[in-house]
């Protein structure tokens, strides 16, 4: 009985939660993209800066 319980609520919360994936998907998307152009941007001006000062 417990154990039926413990798997109810763990569905209930599951089909609660898929509820929100339409709309955190598009802005996890987003944001995933936006820190890693911002992290290549910084990755490129580093070495750009380490082959101006003559570094490998």
């Amino acid at each position: 009985m417990l154990t039926r319980t413990i798997f109810e609520g763990l569905g209930d919360f599951i089909t609660w939660a898929m509820q929100l994936w339409p709309w955190i998907g598009n802005n996890a998307n987003i944001l995933f993209s936006v820190v890693i152009t911002v992290a290549l941007i910084y990755w490129i001006r580093q070495m750009l800066q380490h082959q101006a000062a003559g570094e490998k």
